[in-house]
């Protein structure tokens, strides 16, 4: 099964990600002002969602739209999509 990771240790909180995937991530303005991936599991900073294939495209978009490239998508294989 795809996953999405985010590493909130790396995120600056400038939102980029709830542009492109807002059903996905939002700003968690009363913990820390960085982004939040919604229904992940937390290990460390690391946020961990597993998707479906169809729900892929948009998570795509918000990793390549993240600017410190925090937000990974990663295929059934553990590759990293969308580079």
């Amino acid at each position: 099964m795809p996953k999405v990771t985010h590493d909130k240790g790396e995120c600056i909180g400038c939102g980029s990600c709830t542009l492109y995937a807002e059903h996905y991530f939002e700003i968690d303005k009363e913990d820390d002002a960085k982004a939040h991936l919604i229904r992940s599991t937390q290990k460390g900073n690391m946020e961990i969602l597993d998707i479906e294939d169809f729900e892929m495209e948009v998570n795509i978009d918000a990793a390549r739209g993240c600017p410190m490239s925090c937000i990974k998508v990663l295929g059934d294989d553990g590759r990293i999509l969308g580079e």
